[in-house]
């Protein structure tokens, strides 16, 4: 179908401006696509941006922070944009208000908290005492095996977290900041730790008080708490870490571990062997198992010098003859293997000592 007269017409005049102008195809395409590429952009203008509406600077000199309203959402609330200058990054949060007035005091007081976090390089969410407790512990938790040296055990775990509850009490009911974030406590206040622990009740053994080791361990375990979480992750940096003064004590001459000397020893083996310790008058014959057994445990304790769960946790299985020891050896020493799992330095090893007669007289009594 040919076109019509009029357009035939206008095709002609087009055609002999083009003739005149010397202009090839290429160039027509060129200018036909920079008039739409226009009329779209002015189109769009006259939309407006639909994201970014109603913008408000918090301050009439920075242009760095503002409040606006997100022109996708229905709720008409408020959200806060902060671009910072030295980091290049940006933070935007709902203040979940609709109120320009309220939105603006919301957004200063977030901007006051917030562009110092981006400044540092620090996570902008964070955490109050409790909820830092609780973070801790539960990666702590992930730490427990049941072999030594690859983590911590259940009752060392537990141990932390009454550490850690006794700083919670500090926090709560001395400085009463109990909802203020990590950043946000004065590290100076934090000093006396130690002689608050002092003056606190013990629900048991009263009257002896907190231990300095005791009250040592609970500030180290604070202080490990703030490093592996607080400033590791992000939360605060190195100078909002807490101070706390370690308590001093005096040098202690006690022995920690009251060994037997040899006389001590003979006498001790030699009264376990007497029918007053063994039979006591009016004793079971259930208690005198009993008292047979601690009496052979004792001997394999000091014969061996194996810890008291490596024995504990010994099996008939890792009891054996050391082919390399003599006949008469043989007759009186035992093998005894400490797995991996029960050893202290989480390496297996075996021990070889004097325990075979003390072993086959376990027998009868563990039948």
């Amino acid at each position: 179908m040919p076109p019509p007269q009029d357009q035939k017409d206008q095709m002609d005049i087009l055609r002999g401006v083009v003739e005149g102008m010397d202009l090839t195809p290429e160039d027509i395409l060129m200018v036909l696509s920079s008039v739409v590429s226009l009329k779209k952009r002015k189109e769009d203008e006259k939309k407006g941006n639909k994201v970014i509406t109603e913008k408000i600077y918090l301050w009439e000199n920075t242009k760095d922070s503002y409040i606006y309203r997100d022109g996708r959402t229905k709720g008409g609330n408020y959200y806060l944009r902060i671009y910072c200058r030295e980091t290049k990054k940006v933070f935007s949060k709902s203040l979940k208000t609709s109120s320009q007035e309220e939105g603006i005091v919301l957004g200063r007081e977030m901007y006051q908290e917030t562009y110092g976090k981006l400044q540092r390089g620090e996570k902008t969410k964070s955490l109050n005492t409790k909820e830092l407790i609780n973070l801790y512990l539960e990666r702590e938790e992930r730490r427990i095996s049941p072999i030594p040296k690859t983590g911590i055990t259940k009752e060392t775990w537990r141990q932390k977290g009454q550490y850690l509850r006794m700083w919670e009490k500090y926090v709560v009911d001395e400085l009463k900041m109990e909802k203020t974030k990590i950043e946000n406590i004065p590290k100076e206040l934090t000093r006396d730790f130690c002689y608050w622990i002092q003056r606190q009740e013990k629900n048991f053994y009263k009257k002896t008080g907190w231990s300095s080791d005791y009250i040592n361990s609970t500030i180290s375990e604070v202080k490990r708490m703030y490093s592996e979480v607080g400033i590791r992750d992000g939360y605060i940096t190195r100078g909002y870490e807490p101070q706390m003064d370690l308590m001093k004590k005096p040098p202690s001459t006690q022995v920690k571990r009251d060994i037997l000397s040899v006389d001590e020893y003979e006498r001790l083996v030699t009264y376990l062997r007497t029918n007053k310790y063994l039979k006591p008058d009016g004793s079971s014959p259930l208690e005198q198992t009993k008292r047979s057994i601690f009496r052979e445990w004792t001997g394999l304790s000091y014969n061996t010098g194996m810890r008291p769960k490596e024995l504990l946790t010994l099996k008939w299985g890792d009891v054996s003859i050391n082919i390399t020891d003599t006949k008469e050896q043989q007759k009186t020493h035992r093998l005894l293997k400490v797995r991996t799992e029960n050893s202290k330095t989480g390496k297996m090893r075996s021990v070889n000592g004097p325990v075979g007669r003390r072993l086959e007289r376990q027998t009868p009594a563990r039948e």
